[in-house]
This record gives structure tokens, C-alpha cells and sequence, in this order.
């Protein structure tokens, strides 16, 4: 015998373990990978609740025209671009149902269909649709329906606002 088998079998089982080292390796770092994350850096310019007599879902995040947006959530984009008084959106789907949006942006990086990860580029900042200046319009909905203040919801996840200025704003990120 020439002892082809014996070697066969031999790389045979050496590509197994590497295979399987390799899946070891990444799910390692999807363990140590944020599960949240903030969806942008920048000033606190508008809360969650009633405004001009009317609910206001989400919080407004100011910054400069192309500040990335993050996904804040692992999760599945269900929407990517044009929307109505959006300009442009993204909206995510986490696998528990919680749906993240996320409105005003200039450039959008993603498109429907598409799995992201929370921290990934998802969009740039802008000042589309009804916008009154440069921002992120940043909601949550649990359930996918039930619409949440986004303070408390990051907060409850680990990713904390600063504290309120002298000017009634907050920083959100770093």
C-alpha cells in the first residue's frame, strides 16, 4: 500500500479541527461583540414625549451633515431609504422584535434584506424630510409596536446619556 488513505484521513481530520477551531474563533468574538450600541455622537436636541401637541416617538440627536449613524441592535434592516417626513429611513428588526428607526439621514448604507450588527454603519447623518436642522430622529418600538423613550431604553441596556448641560441638552455617545 502506498499509504494514501492513512494520509487522507489524516488531512481529513486536520481540516475538521481547523473548521472547528475557526467556528470556536467566531463565536468567541460574537460572545465578546456589544449587543447595543449608541446610534450616533452628538447633542440631545429634542425628547421623547409630547411636543407641539403631538407625540414626539423618538429622540433628536444633532450633529454635523454625515455623522454615521450606528444600528443599535443586531438585527435585520426591514426598511432602507425614501419615507415620508423621514426624507430618508433605516428601520431595524433585533431578533426579539424590538425595531429601531432611524430618520433624516443623508446617505443610507444598507438596504433592505440586509443583516447588521449593533455598532455597524448603517447611515450619515443629514437633514431630510420635515427636519428643522441636522440630526438623527432616533425611536424604538417594542414588540415592534409599542413605542418607547429611547433614553430609557438605551439606558436599560447599558448605553448612558450624559448628564443634562447648562443649556437643557445632553451628549449622546462618545
Amino acid at each position: 500500500a502506498d499509504g494514501s488513505s492513512t494520509d487522507d484521513i489524516s488531512s481529513t481530520m486536520l481540516y475538521a479541527g481547523t473548521e472547528i477551531n475557526t467556528q470556536r474563533e467566531i463565536a468567541e468574538e460574537q460572545a465578546r461583540r456589544p449587543r447595543f450600541a449608541a446610534p450616533t455622537v452628538g447633542t440631545l436636541t429634542s425628547d421623547f414625549g409630547s411636543r407641539w401637541g403631538a407625540l414626539h416617538g423618538g429622540i433628536d440627536v444633532a450633529n454635523s451633515m454625515g455623522t454615521p449613524i450606528l444600528a443599535a441592535t443586531d438585527g435585520l434592516v426591514i426598511d432602507a431609504g425614501p419615507a415620508q417626513g423621514f426624507g430618508n429611513w433605516v428601520r431595524i428588526m433585533a431578533d426579539d422584535g424590538t425595531i429601531t428607526v432611524y430618520g433624516h439621514m443623508e446617505t443610507v448604507d444598507v438596504t433592505k434584506g440586509a443583516r447588521v450588527v449593533a455598532g455597524q454603519k448603517v447611515a450619515g447623518m443629514g437633514n431630510r424630510g420635515f427636519s428643522t436642522g441636522t440630526h438623527l430622529h432616533f425611536e424604538v418600538l417594542v414588540d415592534g409596536t409599542q413605542r418607547v423613550d429611547p433614553v430609557a431604553w438605551l439606558a436599560q441596556n447599558g448605553i448612558a446619556l450624559a448628564g443634562p448641560g447648562s443649556t437643557g441638552s445632553a451628549s449622546l455617545g462618545s
